[in-house]
Protein backbone atom coordinates (compact mmCIF):
# COMPACT_ATOMS: atom_id res chain seq x y z
CA UNK A 1 0.00 0.00 0.00
CA UNK A 2 2.71 2.48 1.01
CA UNK A 3 5.99 3.17 -0.69
CA UNK A 4 8.24 3.61 2.31
CA UNK A 5 11.28 4.92 0.54
CA UNK A 6 9.98 8.50 0.94
CA UNK A 7 11.33 10.50 3.85
CA UNK A 8 10.05 13.60 5.61
CA UNK A 9 12.96 15.65 4.32
CA UNK A 10 12.50 14.48 0.71
CA UNK A 11 8.74 14.33 0.44
CA UNK A 12 6.45 17.09 1.65
CA UNK A 13 3.41 16.25 -0.47
CA UNK A 14 2.29 12.64 -0.89
CA UNK A 15 0.01 11.55 -3.70
CA UNK A 16 -2.70 9.00 -2.94
CA UNK A 17 -4.55 6.79 -5.39
CA UNK A 18 -4.92 3.51 -7.24
CA UNK A 19 -2.13 4.11 -9.76
CA UNK A 20 1.28 2.64 -9.04
CA UNK A 21 3.04 6.01 -9.35
CA UNK A 22 1.47 7.34 -6.11
CA UNK A 23 3.42 7.54 -2.86
CA UNK A 24 0.44 5.92 -1.09
CA UNK A 25 -1.18 3.27 -3.26
CA UNK A 26 -4.71 2.07 -2.44
CA UNK A 27 -5.66 -0.82 -4.68
CA UNK A 28 -9.43 -0.61 -4.83
CA UNK A 29 -11.64 -0.15 -7.91
CA UNK A 30 -13.58 2.75 -6.33
CA UNK A 31 -10.40 4.71 -5.65
CA UNK A 32 -9.39 7.06 -8.47
CA UNK A 33 -6.00 6.71 -10.13
CA UNK A 34 -4.87 9.96 -8.50
CA UNK A 35 -7.44 10.37 -5.77
CA UNK A 36 -5.96 12.84 -3.26
CA UNK A 37 -2.82 14.47 -1.90
CA UNK A 38 -1.53 14.74 1.65
CA UNK A 39 0.75 17.65 2.55
CA UNK A 40 2.90 17.44 5.66
CA UNK A 41 2.24 20.57 7.72
CA UNK A 42 4.02 19.57 10.91
CA UNK A 43 4.86 16.40 12.82
CA UNK A 44 1.19 15.91 13.70
CA UNK A 45 -0.75 18.00 11.16
CA UNK A 46 -1.49 17.29 7.50
CA UNK A 47 -3.52 18.91 4.74
CA UNK A 48 -5.67 16.35 2.90
CA UNK A 49 -6.96 17.46 -0.52
CA UNK A 50 -9.31 15.62 -2.85
CA UNK A 51 -8.22 15.78 -6.50
CA UNK A 52 -11.67 15.66 -8.09
CA UNK A 53 -12.02 11.94 -7.40
CA UNK A 54 -15.12 10.16 -8.66
CA UNK A 55 -16.21 8.68 -5.33
CA UNK A 56 -14.88 11.34 -2.97
CA UNK A 57 -12.60 11.74 0.03
CA UNK A 58 -14.07 11.82 3.53
CA UNK A 59 -13.00 12.50 7.11
CA UNK A 60 -14.72 10.71 9.97
CA UNK A 61 -14.71 12.21 13.45
CA UNK A 62 -16.93 10.54 16.00
CA UNK A 63 -20.27 9.73 14.41
CA UNK A 64 -19.89 12.36 11.69
CA UNK A 65 -18.44 11.56 8.26
CA UNK A 66 -17.91 14.56 5.99
CA UNK A 67 -16.98 14.68 2.32
CA UNK A 68 -14.11 17.11 1.92
CA UNK A 69 -12.29 19.07 -0.75
CA UNK A 70 -9.45 20.11 1.56
CA UNK A 71 -9.17 19.64 5.28
CA UNK A 72 -6.52 19.66 7.98
CA UNK A 73 -6.23 16.26 9.61
CA UNK A 74 -4.23 14.61 12.35
CA UNK A 75 -2.55 11.22 12.68
CA UNK A 76 -5.47 9.71 14.59
CA UNK A 77 -8.18 10.89 12.19
CA UNK A 78 -10.06 8.31 10.15
CA UNK A 79 -9.98 9.16 6.45
CA UNK A 80 -11.97 7.44 3.71
CA UNK A 81 -11.13 7.21 0.04
CA UNK A 82 -14.47 6.26 -1.49
CA UNK A 83 -15.77 3.77 1.09
CA UNK A 84 -12.34 2.58 2.28
CA UNK A 85 -11.57 3.79 5.83
CA UNK A 86 -8.06 4.14 7.25
CA UNK A 87 -6.58 5.70 10.34
CA UNK A 88 -4.21 8.23 8.75
CA UNK A 89 -1.21 7.01 10.77
CA UNK A 90 -1.59 3.53 9.27
CA UNK A 91 -1.08 4.64 5.66
CA UNK A 92 1.80 7.06 6.21
CA UNK A 93 5.28 6.08 4.96
CA UNK A 94 7.40 4.58 7.74
CA UNK A 95 9.58 7.68 7.86
CA UNK A 96 6.53 9.74 8.89
CA UNK A 97 5.01 7.27 11.32
CA UNK A 98 5.34 7.62 15.07
CA UNK A 99 7.56 5.22 16.95
CA UNK A 100 5.90 2.84 19.43
CA UNK A 101 7.07 5.04 22.31
CA UNK A 102 5.32 8.04 20.75
CA UNK A 103 8.40 9.68 19.27
CA UNK A 104 9.04 10.62 15.65
CA UNK A 105 11.42 8.78 13.42
CA UNK A 106 14.98 9.64 14.35
CA UNK A 107 16.54 12.78 12.91
CA UNK A 108 20.14 13.91 12.94
CA UNK A 109 19.37 17.03 14.98
CA UNK A 110 16.45 16.92 17.39
CA UNK A 111 16.20 20.74 17.26
CA UNK A 112 16.07 20.88 13.44
CA UNK A 113 12.49 21.61 12.33
CA UNK A 114 13.43 23.32 9.07
CA UNK A 115 11.51 20.83 6.90
CA UNK A 116 8.36 20.99 9.01
CA UNK A 117 8.50 24.78 9.22
CA UNK A 118 8.99 25.09 5.45
CA UNK A 119 5.82 23.05 4.90
CA UNK A 120 3.85 25.70 6.79
CA UNK A 121 4.57 28.34 4.16
CA UNK A 122 1.56 27.44 2.00
CA UNK A 123 -0.81 27.15 4.95
CA UNK A 124 -2.08 30.78 5.17
CA UNK A 125 -2.86 30.88 1.43
CA UNK A 126 -4.64 27.53 1.68
CA UNK A 127 -6.62 28.78 4.66
CA UNK A 128 -7.75 31.92 2.83
CA UNK A 129 -8.67 29.86 -0.25
CA UNK A 130 -10.76 27.52 1.89
CA UNK A 131 -12.62 30.42 3.52
CA UNK A 132 -13.32 31.92 0.10
CA UNK A 133 -14.65 28.59 -1.14
CA UNK A 134 -17.07 28.39 1.81
CA UNK A 135 -18.25 31.98 1.22
CA UNK A 136 -18.65 31.42 -2.53
CA UNK A 137 -20.77 28.35 -1.89
CA UNK A 138 -22.95 30.37 0.49
CA UNK A 139 -23.47 33.08 -2.15
CA UNK A 140 -24.49 30.52 -4.78
CA UNK A 141 -27.05 28.93 -2.46
CA UNK A 142 -28.43 32.34 -1.47
CA UNK A 143 -28.70 33.48 -5.10
CA UNK A 144 -30.34 30.22 -6.15
CA UNK A 145 -32.99 30.54 -3.40
CA UNK A 146 -33.75 34.15 -4.32
CA UNK A 147 -34.02 33.39 -8.05
CA UNK A 148 -36.32 30.46 -7.35
CA UNK A 149 -38.59 32.59 -5.19
CA UNK A 150 -38.62 35.32 -7.85
CA UNK A 151 -39.47 32.83 -10.58
CA UNK A 152 -42.41 31.47 -8.56
CA UNK A 153 -43.64 35.01 -7.90
CA UNK A 154 -43.51 35.97 -11.57
CA UNK A 155 -45.20 32.74 -12.63
CA UNK A 156 -47.91 33.35 -10.05
CA UNK A 157 -48.57 36.84 -11.41
CA UNK A 158 -48.74 35.59 -15.00
CA UNK A 159 -50.64 32.33 -14.56
CA UNK A 160 -52.27 32.73 -11.15
CA UNK A 161 -55.80 33.23 -12.52
CA UNK A 162 -55.64 30.10 -14.63
CA UNK A 163 -57.26 27.21 -12.74
CA UNK A 164 -54.52 24.89 -13.92
CA UNK A 165 -51.98 27.02 -12.02
CA UNK A 166 -54.08 27.69 -8.92
CA UNK A 167 -51.30 26.24 -6.75
CA UNK A 168 -48.84 29.00 -7.71
CA UNK A 169 -50.24 31.77 -5.44
CA UNK A 170 -50.07 29.35 -2.52
CA UNK A 171 -46.38 28.63 -3.17
CA UNK A 172 -45.71 32.31 -3.83
CA UNK A 173 -47.33 33.45 -0.59
CA UNK A 174 -45.42 30.78 1.31
CA UNK A 175 -42.24 31.59 -0.56
CA UNK A 176 -40.98 34.22 1.88
CA UNK A 177 -41.81 31.99 4.84
CA UNK A 178 -39.84 29.14 3.30
CA UNK A 179 -36.97 31.28 2.00
CA UNK A 180 -36.06 33.06 5.24
CA UNK A 181 -35.47 29.96 7.40
CA UNK A 182 -33.71 28.26 4.49
CA UNK A 183 -31.24 31.14 4.18
CA UNK A 184 -30.82 31.33 7.93
CA UNK A 185 -30.01 27.64 8.03
CA UNK A 186 -27.49 28.10 5.23
CA UNK A 187 -25.84 30.98 7.05
CA UNK A 188 -25.61 29.01 10.26
CA UNK A 189 -24.04 26.13 8.37
CA UNK A 190 -21.56 28.49 6.75
CA UNK A 191 -20.54 30.11 10.03
CA UNK A 192 -20.09 26.68 11.58
CA UNK A 193 -17.83 25.65 8.72
CA UNK A 194 -15.80 28.87 9.03
CA UNK A 195 -15.44 28.41 12.77
CA UNK A 196 -14.17 24.86 12.32
CA UNK A 197 -11.79 26.06 9.62
CA UNK A 198 -10.45 28.75 11.96
CA UNK A 199 -9.87 26.20 14.72
CA UNK A 200 -8.07 23.83 12.37
CA UNK A 201 -5.91 26.65 11.02
CA UNK A 202 -4.92 27.85 14.49
CA UNK A 203 -4.00 24.30 15.47
CA UNK A 204 -1.92 23.71 12.33
CA UNK A 205 -0.25 27.15 12.01
CA UNK A 206 2.01 26.95 15.03
CA UNK A 207 5.50 25.92 16.01
CA UNK A 208 6.03 22.47 14.45
CA UNK A 209 7.65 21.21 17.66
CA UNK A 210 4.40 19.61 18.80
CA UNK A 211 3.17 18.77 21.35
CA UNK A 212 6.09 20.16 23.35
CA UNK A 213 5.72 23.76 22.16
CA UNK A 214 2.43 25.68 22.38
CA UNK A 215 3.56 28.75 20.40
CA UNK A 216 0.88 29.72 17.85
CA UNK A 217 1.58 32.01 14.93
CA UNK A 218 -1.81 33.72 14.72
CA UNK A 219 -1.90 35.97 11.64
CA UNK A 220 1.87 36.54 11.47
CA UNK A 221 3.07 36.11 7.86
CA UNK A 222 5.33 33.11 7.31
CA UNK A 223 8.14 35.28 5.93
CA UNK A 224 8.20 37.33 9.14
CA UNK A 225 8.42 34.14 11.17
CA UNK A 226 11.21 32.86 8.94
CA UNK A 227 13.22 36.00 9.70
CA UNK A 228 13.27 34.93 13.37
CA UNK A 229 14.98 31.65 12.38
CA UNK A 230 14.16 30.05 15.75
CA UNK A 231 11.08 29.63 17.88
CA UNK A 232 11.09 32.32 20.59
CA UNK A 233 9.55 29.83 23.03
CA UNK A 234 11.24 26.46 22.61
CA UNK A 235 14.26 27.63 20.55
CA UNK A 236 14.06 24.91 17.89
CA UNK A 237 15.45 25.87 14.49
CA UNK A 238 12.97 26.93 11.83
CA UNK A 239 15.41 28.30 9.24
CA UNK A 240 19.04 27.19 9.07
Amino acid sequence: MVKNESSASEQITLTIGRAADNQIVISHPNVSSHHATLTVISADSFLLEDKKSKHGTYVQRGDQTTRIVRKYVGRDDTVLFSDNPYVLESILPLSLQMKPNGGRSSKADANDFTTEFSALRALPDGYRASRKQVRDTEKKVRLGSILLAAAVGIASAVFGRDQAFAWLPIISSAGIGILVPTLASTLLGTEDKLERLDIEFREAYRCPNKPACKYRFGNTPWDDLADQKKCPKCKVVWVA
